[in-house]
């Protein structure tokens, strides 16, 4: 079984901003847009400051430190994953192949299977080889994004134990937070007034009432309660480790025998939608969409590279002979960038049966 790492919750103060990587001038367009949850980056980069104000600048600047580094190089500090809490309750990012339908309050998981002119297949990656199955519902459904899974039903969910699961294990995103625009103005340097054409509006997101995000921290002994600075214009949260797992133990076990890897967190892979380096005999895959991963590099000046970041929730399935890999890499972060960060958080399942 892996060692637990240490759990913190960051409990937001004000709404907050999270900037989505798109090109964005004040004047030229009037919308900065944001995304409600944090990318495992912005919860590393908010967790590594808040050290490092406890620590001596000069010494981070000069030698670094063993846990956060230094300018040049990070430490030994890394997050396993990033989840969302409410009350008493974790939650992950919905499986891709979990579908709830409406108005029946009924939960159907969708399993890879010939394709047939009834299914419905579900895929937004381009090239998707055809020699691979498709995940498919014989349902009439759409999938809503946004969806969170409490963490005792994602347990149930890799066990292959899909009759013991149902919509009412499942929360949208409204249920964790509430959209709150704001305006904002740049202001001449001479005048002190505002400058033409430079208003607009910043989508923050206020988090409700015993709404917070977690984080799985190892590798400091920092103490790790205390104010920090979460998000785009330094929004201000408060930060307290936890006293027990909150579930995340009933996770830790792989199935004896996996048949599939599903990411908790986005992961970057080199060759796109998919690593290479997993296991060769990849039988199928939910992969939905993509997103850009990016900022700024404070010790250079300069933006960091920009990746595309396959989305938290995606499936890989195998056949049997990769089954002692995926109880290797379970529990463990495989992205191919930033995996100190909290990218690639991979769980091994198996594949179950939805009743037909």
């Amino acid at each position: 079984m892996p060692d637990m790492c240490r759990m913190v919750a960051i409990k937001p103060l004000d709404p907050l901003f999270f900037r989505i990587n798109r090109s964005f001038s004040a004047g030229e367009q009037d919308w900065a847009s944001s995304r409600p949850f944090p990318l495992p980056t912005t919860v590393y980069g908010a967790i590594r400051t808040f050290i490092l104000s406890r620590r001596d600048l000069n010494v981070f600047y000069e030698k670094g430190y063993p846990d956060i580094g230094g300018p040049e190089k990070k430490g030994t500090l890394r997050i396993r994953f990033i989840a969302l809490k409410k009350h008493d309750e974790l939650f992950f990012p919905i499986p891709n192949n979990v579908v709830c339908i409406e108005g029946k309050r009924k939960l159907e998981v969708m399993l890879p299977g010939i394709r047939e002119r009834e299914y419905m297949v579900f895929s937004s990656v381009k090239d998707y080889p055809g020699s691979l199955k498709f995940f498919y519902t014989r349902k009439d459904v759409s999938k809503k994004r946004g969806q969170w899974m409490r963490v005792s039903a994602l347990a149930r969910y890799l066990r292959g134990e899909y009759d013991s699961i149902g919509c009412e294990d499942v929360k949208y995103m409204e249920d964790f937070v509430k959209p709150e625009p704001r305006i904002g103005i740049a202001l001449d340097r001479d005048s002190r007034t505002v400058r033409e054409g430079m208003l607009y509006r910043a989508e923050h997101y206020r988090y409700l009432e015993g709404v917070e995000i977690v984080a799985c921290v190892e590798g400091t002994r920092e103490p790790l309660t205390g104010v920090l600075n979460l998000g785009g214009e330094r929004r201000v949260a408060y930060m307290m480790e936890m006293d027990g797992d909150m579930g995340i133990r009933e996770l830790m076990e792989p199935p004896e025998e996996p048949d599939f890897l599903y990411m908790a967190t986005p992961s970057i892979w080199k060759d796109s939608w998919y690593g290479k380096d997993l296991c060769g005999h990849l039988e199928s895959a939910f992969v939905d969409s993509y997103e850009f991963v990016g900022g700024w590099d404070m010790a250079r000046r300069r933006p960091k590279p920009l990746y595309r970041a396959v989305a938290s929730g995606s499936l890989y399935v195998f056949d049997g002979t990769c089954r002692g890999k995926l109880k290797e890499i379970h529990f463990k972060n495989i992205s191919d960038v930033y995996p100190e960060e909290g990218y690639g958080f991979a769980l091994a399942g198996v594949l179950g049966s939805n009743g037909g």
